[in-house]
C-alpha cells in the first residue's frame, strides 16, 4: 500500500490546514515600491512570503505543478479563481468530438519559454509522453491513463486520443508543458532541469537554497503581460508560530497560516487576510500488477452482506454466529488403549517432563510413598494425586482416537472415581 504527494511551494500549507489564509501587508512593501507602493494604489517591487515546505522537485515531468498551480510554467488551459477551465496557452478551450475521444488543441501564437524559444506542439508532445513513459518518477501518471495517444498536428495544433470517453479530461490538461529542446536531451528523473526550469510562466526562478528560500524574478516576455510583483521571495519556515512571528514583526509580507493563526490578525489595520477553502486528499492506493487486486473485477465485487432486514438507524447488525471449527479424527483407533501415569500427566499439566516431575510437589511426594501402581493391558490407569474427574475427562478427550472409545474410556474414569 502506498501513499504518494508531490507537494508545490505555494500550496503545500493550504493542504495540509484545511483552510489557510493569506495575510499581506496593505501599506509599503519592504522591497521598496515601483509605484509609490502597495498603499497608495501601486504594486510592490518585492515581496516575501513565508511557506510551510518547499517541492521536492521544480519539474512537471515529476509532478510539480500538476494542478495548475505554478508561476513557472503553464499548461494547455487554467482555472480562474471561480475553479472554471480557461485558455492558457491554448488559444480556446478544446474541441471534443462526437464520440468523446478526440481533443483537439490550438496552440497560442508568439507564446516563449523564458530562455526565447518559442513554443510548438512537439514541446506539449513529449510533456505528455515523458509523463506517460514508465521509466519517468511520476506518481500521478494513473491521472492521464485515459490517454491513448498524443501527436501534433503541425506547429500549432494538438491532437489527443482517448482509450475511452472520459469527462473530465480537459482539467487534466491544465498540467505545464515543458521546452523540448531542453528537457529531450536529459534524463527526466536525474536531469539539470528539475533544479534549473525554463517554462512559459509569469516568474523565472533566480536561485534556490534549499531549506531556506526560492527567489523568482519577472517574466518581462510573459504573454500575458509582465507581472507588477518584479520579485517574489518564498521563505521556508515549516513552524506555523515562528511564521505568525516574523509576519507580525515585518519580516515578511505574506505567510500562508493554519485558521486560528491568522485569526489574530483580524484587527490588524495595517494587513488584509485572505481565506480560502481547500480540501486534503488522502488515499490508500493497491498493488495494480498484483493478479488480485489488479483485477477490477475483484474490485467491483459487491460486498456480501448477511440476510435479513436492515436494523433500525443507530443500531448494528448482529455478527453472524460462529460455527465450531471440525476437528478430525483418526481413521483408525490403536491396538493399546493402555495409558500409565506418566502420560496421564503429561496431558493433565501440558509438560514434556518424564517420569512424575510434572506434578505438584505434594503429589510427587504421595505416588513416591504409594509407588508404582500395576497395569492392566487395555485399561486406563487414573494417575496418583488429586487429579479430578472433569480434568481427567479432558486428557482422555485428548488421547481417545474416536468418540465410541472416548466414551468408553470416560465410562473407566468415572469408576475409578
Amino acid at each position: 500500500m502506498t501513499v504518494r504527494r508531490i507537494r508545490a511551494a505555494a500550496a503545500a500549507a493550504a493542504i495540509l490546514t484545511g483552510v489557510a489564509a493569506c495575510s499581506v501587508p496593505g501599506g509599503g512593501a519592504r522591497g521598496g515600491s515601483e509605484n509609490g507602493g502597495a498603499g497608495g494604489g501601486g504594486a510592490a517591487g518585492a515581496v516575501v512570503i513565508g511557506v510551510a515546505a518547499e517541492p521536492d522537485t521544480l519539474s512537471p515531468l515529476l509532478g510539480y505543478g500538476k494542478d495548475g498551480n505554478s508561476k513557472i510554467f503553464d499548461g494547455l488551459l487554467t482555472r480562474d479563481a471561480g475553479m472554471k477551465l480557461r485558455p492558457a496557452l491554448a488559444k480556446a478551450l478544446p474541441t471534443v468530438s462526437d464520440d468523446g475521444l478526440t481533443y483537439t488543441y490550438t496552440l497560442r501564437d508568439g507564446v516563449k519559454f523564458s530562455d526565447g524559444e518559442p513554443l510548438t506542439s512537439a514541446d506539449v508532445v513529449l510533456t505528455y509522453e515523458t509523463i506517460l513513459d514508465a521509466k519517468t518518477n511520476n506518481a500521478s501518471r494513473s491521472e492521464l491513463d485515459a490517454i491513448e495517444e498524443v501527436r501534433a498536428d503541425g506547429d500549432d495544433t494538438v491532437v489527443f486520443t482517448l482509450k475511452y470517453p472520459y469527462t473530465p479530461f480537459a482539467g487534466r490538461t491544465v498540467l505545464p508543458v515543458v521546452p523540448e529542446h531542453i528537457v529531450g536531451g536529459q534524463d527526466a528523473n536525474t536531469g539539470s532541469f528539475n533544479t534549473e526550469p525554463i517554462g512559459t510562466g509569469p516568474y523565472v526562478l533566480e536561485s534556490w537554497s534549499k531549506g531556506e528560500k526560492l527567489t523568482f524574478n519577472a517574466n518581462p516576455d510573459y504573454w500575458g503581460g509582465a507581472p507588477k510583483v518584479k520579485k517574489v521571495t518564498m521563505a521556508i519556515i515549516e513552524d506555523d508560530d515562528v511564521r505568525a512571528t516574523r509576519l507580525r514583526s515585518g519580516d515578511l509580507d505574506g505567510a500562508l497560516l493554519p485558521p486560528n493563526l491568522a485569526a489574530t490578525f483580524e484587527n490588524d489595520r495595517a494587513r488584509k487576510t485572505y481565506s480560502a477553502k481547500t480540501y486534503d486528499s488522502r488515499m490508500v492506493t493497491l498493488p495494480t500488477r498484483h493478479k488480485v487486486t489488479g483485477d477490477r473485477a475483484v474490485l467491483r465485487r459487491p460486498h456480501p452482506r448477511p440476510p435479513g432486514p436492515p436494523p433500525p438507524r443507530g443500531q448494528r447488525r448482529p455478527a453472524p454466529a460462529r460455527l465450531p471449527r471440525p476437528r478430525p479424527r483418526p481413521a483408525s483407533a490403536p491396538a493399546d488403549l493402555r495409558r500409565d501415569d506418566r502420560d496421564a500427566r503429561r496431558v493433565h499439566h501440558g509438560r514434556a517432563g518424564t517420569g512424575r516431575r510434572g506434578l505438584p510437589r505434594r503429589h510427587r511426594r504421595r505416588a513416591a510413598r504409594r509407588g508404582p501402581r500395576p497395569h492392566t493391558p487395555g485399561t486406563l490407569v487414573r494417575p496418583h494425586g488429586s487429579l479430578g474427574r472433569r480434568r481427567h475427562r479432558a486428557a482422555v478427550r485428548r488421547y481417545a482416537p474416536s468418540r465410541a472409545m472416548a466414551d468408553g474410556l470416560r465410562g473407566l474414569s468415572t469408576r475409578s472415581a
